[in-house]
């Protein structure tokens, strides 16, 4: 997914503001870090994520939490996973007007991790951060 269409499956989700963040590769894209994301990451509070399992369009969720510490479940519907946090973990900036994960976080977990599919990532938000003077 590019740019636009990550934008627009969030716009089409209608998520209640300041209880989610765009996490992950997404996040990135949002940022033009990378152009595109093989899917949707979310971060939302219980109670969004109650509200979007509730709400008039009837998705389809499966639980797929195999290593996180939250509880995390795909939409099969449009390949989204939502990983379900308290609200005080959702770090976020608003890039674009879209809730993003704060790159910061973003990195430290990369860093923390370290595989291989983590090396790109890294040193691509590294040079994000340098080029903003951070």
């Amino acid at each position: 997914m590019n740019k636009i269409e990550l934008t627009s499956l969030v716009d089409k989700l209608n998520l209640p503001k300041g209880e989610y963040s765009i996490g992950s590769t997404g996040s990135l894209v949002i940022r033009d870090i990378y152009d595109t994301a093989h899917d949707l990451d979310l971060q939302v509070t219980s109670e969004c994520f109650e509200y979007i399992k509730n709400s008039d369009i009837k998705y389809h969720f499966k639980d797929i939490n195999h290593e996180y510490s939250h509880p995390l479940y795909n939409m099969d519907d449009y390949d989204v996973d939502f990983f379900v946090m308290p609200r005080e973990e959702i770090l976020f900036d608003y890039v674009d007007g879209y809730p993003c994960q704060d790159v910061n976080v973003i990195l430290d977990f990369k860093r923390k991790r370290n595989a291989e599919k983590d090396q790109e990532p890294i040193r691509r938000i590294e040079e994000y951060l340098r080029n903003r003077g951070e």
